[in-house]
């Protein structure tokens, strides 16, 4: 089943096609590593994707349905960029926090039921984080406050998670950290997973496949498919290509990389 679908799309932004021509597919229980440099279009393809910005031209698809029509959004959870605080006054808790992802979805949104918090309860403790869930979320670390917004997205059991750069504001410590449980969430629940990064050179240590775009799409397809492609080898330049799937390779063997 496709839970994502680009076909030719065209994004313009003060004249110029930040997305040009993209078309590639996501399956239901992919783990998608999106990659570029700044600039490459990468978060204007996720917020395409998300509705909040409108194509040219082309076909967008979430679930089989033009995102501007699509309402059905507890299948998707959702971490866009700089949700960390440095604020320690930051006036929720973490169990109001990630109780704010079921709220989107209540007809009558103003207080959780029991249900509802007890919902609450479970993602925190599947997540581990159940010892923080009356402090304040400004009063955490980075790594803390990423497990929490992470938890916000995941409390409505989301088919879909999509991530834009979650882990930019982390130290190595705990970025692998976080980027193990995602792929422990996509190999466990099978969530379809957008991750969108800038580091090619570790997202094949948890991603199975790998979009890599510079406007226009360079790349799309597992690692494997990488090391040969003629494409990336032209982009990239042979040496590079050899360098990054060398160290793909050295992964392998230790047991830790996807999708070869």
């Amino acid at each position: 089943m496709s839970v994502v679908d680009f076909k030719k799309v065209t994004y313009i932004a003060s004249g110029k096609a930040v997305l040009d021509n993209i078309s590639f597919t996501v399956s239901e229980g992919n783990f998608v590593g999106i990659v570029g440099q700044n600039g490459s279009g990468k978060t204007t393809l996720i917020k395409t994707l998300l509705g909040l910005f409108k194509q040219a031209s082309g076909e967008v698809k979430l679930f089989g349905v033009d995102p501007v029509r699509f309402k059905d959004w507890r299948k998707v959870g959702y971490i866009p960029q700089k949700v960390i605080t440095g604020d320690n006054r930051f006036p929720l808790t973490v169990s109001e926090a990630v109780g704010l992802g079921l709220l989107s979805g209540m007809k009558n949104p103003k207080t959780l039921n029991s249900a509802g918090r007890a919902k609450v309860l479970a993602t925190l403790k599947a997540l581990d984080i159940t010892e923080i869930a009356e402090k304040l979320v400004g009063r955490l670390s980075g790594g803390q406050q990423q497990r929490v917004m992470l938890a916000r997205a995941l409390v409505n059991d989301p088919e879909l998670l999509v991530l834009d750069e979650p882990t930019a504001a982390l130290d190595v410590s705990a970025g692998e950290a976080f980027m193990k449980l995602i792929r422990d969430l996509n190999e466990k629940r099978k969530v379809t997973v957008l991750l969108v990064t800038h580091d090619i050179a570790n997202i094949g240590k948890y991603a199975d496949k790998m979009l890599y775009i510079d406007n226009k799409m360079v790349f799309y397809g597992t690692f494997g498919d990488f090391c040969i492609s003629p494409d990336a080898a032209l982009y990239f330049g042979k040496y590079a290509q050899h360098i990054i799937c060398h160290r793909h390779d050295h992964e392998k063997a230790e047991g830790v990389t996807r999708g070869a």
